[in-house]
């Protein structure tokens, strides 16, 4: 019986996945005119029936986080990763002119949040609480585990009242490599490795690579074990203690940044999560990339629920199906599992979503915006996807939008969408290109 229900939920995690690749033949075409003067093309944004989509805002550079306050304020977060940008909160005024509230930052910022009067504002590293009225701000949470691929990033408060946040992973799939050389922060922070948030026992599997950062000797190698920094072996059965704060994850603390504890492990990149209206959160995570010491082939992302203190996989599951599985394997560079015993059995997802789609933001509208508890989730692959969190079945609420990254709720019902823009080629990846970033609001309107 256990076999054939979970056949039956890979069966229906297959047809969402066949939702999401394909193109909804029932989603009409508007043309949502730019907001601002400077920006005067027609934008061909194909909206699910009953909803209206217009611009709010645009002009912003790399914009990752966005809150709404309880007086119908809007709030933007920018990374302040570019060249000549700072990390900044910008609140919209009238006529697309943006205030800002602060831009004193340690960079880049990663998230933004509301809660009582005052927004929280992430960055890799650490959490802000900022007071908007006079721009003031100090640090509630600091030395967080976040200095790798991965930084901590979205944060939400919950119905209990406190900071929930994720930390993504330090590296793809376990081990420093190559790839997180080019990155640039191997050379920057050498001891930077991935934390579990409890004890782990290792295979002793360790990876040899040339070693670029001993460039007198072009013959150099350098092995590297799982969760161990850049060149440092690991033997079979070796543990690794598990220690707070970790990372791949999600945490919580309160609001002020004390009573830090772990609600979720395992996960590579939490990109997104919220709550549901039945109070249970959500997530969503992006899956494994072809490259590094450990190559993992054909992951998806995917939507996940919390559940408290379980462990999702990471780094030798994939959507709760074994990383040695044939559907992951590069030819030539087979992968094997990195841990000696295996924490649990990592819960079945939600639903998943195509590779390379960036699922991110995640938001459970009000009912006042007629989904009926759905979820939307932002994806950076250009559209917004509409998911029923019990059933899994989802579909594309927007196509065409630019790199959706944020969603956030406004007065009346009103879905704010952040956009952060046009990218182009960078030195450890894509990165955005100036004042291409923009703000959408989304209404309701078949009610009307």
């Amino acid at each position: 019986m256990r076999l054939m229900r979970h056949q039956k939920q890979m069966i229906a995690l297959a047809i969402c996945a066949v939702l999401i690749s394909g193109v909804a033949g029932t989603y009409n075409g508007l043309s949502a005119r730019a907001a601002s003067p400077h920006q005067t093309e027609e934008l061909q944004v194909q909206v699910s029936p009953g909803y209206a989509i217009r611009m709010a805002a645009d002009q912003f550079s790399a914009p990752v986080g966005l809150a709404a306050g309880d007086r119908g304020d809007v709030f933007v977060a920018e990374a302040g990763r570019l060249d000549g940008t700072v990390p900044r909160v910008l609140k919209l005024g009238r006529n697309n002119k943006h205030v800002v509230v602060a831009d004193d930052f340690k960079a880049p910022l990663t998230g933004l949040t509301w809660y009582e009067g005052r927004l929280y504002v992430a960055y890799v590293g650490g959490v802000d609480m900022l007071d908007p009225a006079t721009g003031n701000h100090h640090p509630i949470l600091a030395k967080l585990p976040a200095g790798g691929d991965y930084p901590n990033g979205a944060v939400v408060f919950g119905p209990d009242g406190k900071l929930y946040f994720g930390i993504g992973s330090a590296t793809n799939s376990g081990v420093v490599g190559l790839d997180n050389i080019t990155r640039g922060w191997v050379a920057a922070a050498p001891d930077v490795r991935d934390i579990p948030c409890r004890e782990i026992k290792l295979k002793g599997l360790n990876f040899n690579v040339n070693n670029p950062l001993t460039a007198k000797d072009p013959h150099d190698e350098a092995a590297t074990g799982a969760f161990s920094p850049f060149g440092t072996t690991t033997a079979r059965n070796q543990v690794i203690p598990g220690a707070l704060p970790c990372n791949g994850a999600i945490l919580r603390a309160n609001p002020d940044g004390t009573s830090l504890e772990m609600v979720a492990w395992g996960m590579r990149y939490p990109a997104g999560l919220n709550f549901a209206p039945g109070g249970d959160l959500y997530f969503t995570m992006q899956g494994f990339e072809e490259r590094g010491s450990r190559p993992i082939v054909g992951d998806r992302d995917y939507l996940y629920k919390a559940v408290p203190g379980e462990w999702y996989g990471w780094p030798d599951f994939a959507g709760n199906r074994s990383v040695t599985s044939e559907q992951f394997q590069k030819p030539g560079s087979p992968v094997s599992p990195l841990l000696a015993e295996v924490p649990g059995q990592p819960p079945l997802p939600i639903t998943s979503f195509a590779h390379g789609s960036g699922a991110s933001g995640l938001l459970f509208p009000p009912d006042s915006f007629g989904l009926s508890g759905d979820g939307l989730v932002a994806m950076t692959g250009n559209m917004v996807v509409r998911v029923n969190p019990k059933t899994g079945a989802s579909a594309p609420f927007l196509k065409n939008v630019g790199r959706p990254v944020a969603l956030a709720t406004g007065p009346k019902g009103t879905v704010y969408l952040l956009d952060y823009g046009q990218t182009r080629p960078g030195t450890a990846g894509p990165e955005a290109v100036p004042g291409t970033g923009r703000l959408w609001r989304i209404d309701w309107t078949a009610h009307k």
